[in-house]
This record gives structure tokens, sequence and C-alpha cells, in this order.
């Protein structure tokens, strides 16, 4: 249930912090970052009118269209909170990205568009930015 990992009571985390010796606000945060997918992806469905796909009232198309979305989007995000692609992001590609993500949970075709515009850009910079570092040795 989302509402364990979630602020303001986040049992999950505490409890997991307690066991494990952790810090139990950093836990809490850390949950609610790879969580925030699942409390985000709700409302592209209800804010749009694809959302009646998912009582089976909406053409199909619709239905891929604001899934491929909102998938997309929830990619961006994660690059975005994650701080990670193909190596580590720096500040810049991150607010691009959450941007880029943020931008394909609304529900407009223009929108969208722009949204996988950035976040196109922000893979593109990244993979020139990081293709001229060498990569790390692992022993």
């Amino acid at each position: 249930m989302l509402s364990e990992v979630s602020p303001p009571t986040a049992l999950a985390p505490f409890a997991a912090a307690a066991l494990t010796g952790g810090n139990p606000f950093r836990t809490m945060m850390l949950t609610w970052k790879y969580t925030m997918p699942a409390f985000l992806v709700p409302f592209i469905y209800t804010l749009s009118p694809e959302g009646l796909g998912l009582l089976l009232q909406s053409p199909l198309g619709d239905v891929i269209q604001t899934t491929l979305t909102a998938a997309i989007g929830v990619a961006a995000l994660a690059v975005g909170f994650g701080g990670w692609l193909r190596r580590a992001t720096n500040l810049p590609e991150r607010v691009m990205a959450v941007v880029a993500g943020l931008l394909m949970f609304y529900a407009s075709a223009i929108t969208d568009v722009i949204g996988i515009v950035l976040f196109a850009v922000v893979i593109g910079i990244h993979i020139v930015r990081t293709r001229a570092q060498p990569s790390p040795v692992t022993a």
C-alpha cells in the first residue's frame, strides 16, 4: 500500500530504518523518490479523456498513446529523481528530465510532444557528455 511509504506516516520506511540502523527520515525520502511514479501515473488517466480507457470506454489508440506517454514520462522522472542515465547525470540534466516528465503528465498533445523532445535532448546531451569521459575501471 502506498500509504505505508508516503509521508506523513511512512511506517514501512521507519520500520526498515529501525531494523537496519539507518536514518528514518532519509529512508522515508528515498522511498518517496522511488514510489513517486506510482503516485503520479493515475493522474495521467484521470486528467485525460483517455482515462475512460480504464473503464473500457475509450478508443484503444488513445489508451495506447496515453500509456506510452506515461511510460516515457516515468522514465524521464526516474532519470531526474534518480540522477542516473548511462552514468551519473548533472544538475541541469536532472532538472530538464524532471520538467520533461512533468510535461508528459499534463493532458495535452502539445505538452506531450514538448516533454518527449526535451527528454530526447537530455538523453542526447548526456550521451555526448559521457562519451568524452573514460569508463570507470572496476576491479
